[in-house]
């Protein structure tokens, strides 16, 4: 229930702080929340990079991405992998100030669009560890 909360409140946030950048960039990508199991539309998972909000960071794979090199790092991820879209876990026990400077980070990526989990993931599990 407090993850439901916290991403209901990010996704509050970066809708009304959204039009105060709008000078800088003509477009963002959508954010969307996905519940597991509620999806009749499904898109091929190789469509996707796969990340994970850990506490101050983001990581992809396992691996930490340097804090100042996550928009490179996706940008080059998502194109040399071919995946145009971003897919985010929030690891268990996230802040909600940190959910939030994670998605302000990921929009400013070339991404078509980012789908976020409402299922927090546990520690120690990797998203491909999850049953879908």
């Amino acid at each position: 229930m407090k993850t439901s909360f916290l991403l209901r409140l990010a996704l509050l946030t970066v809708g009304l702080t959204s039009g105060a950048f709008a000078q800088e960039r003509k477009s963002y990508p959508p954010i969307t929340f996905a519940v597991p199991g509620s999806n009749t539309t499904m898109t091929s998972k190789d469509r996707f990079v796969v990340l994970v909000i850990e506490s101050a960071y983001l990581s992809h794979e396992g691996t930490a991405i340097p804090p100042d090199n996550v928009i490179d790092y996706l940008n080059t991820t998502m194109a040399a992998n071919e995946a145009p879209y971003l897919a985010v876990h929030i690891r268990e026990g996230i802040t909600y100030g940190n959910v939030v400077k994670a998605l302000d980070a990921l929009s400013k990526t070339e991404t078509k669009g980012i789908s976020v989990s409402m299922k927090e993931l546990p520690l120690g599990r990797e998203p491909d560890d999850q049953a879908r």
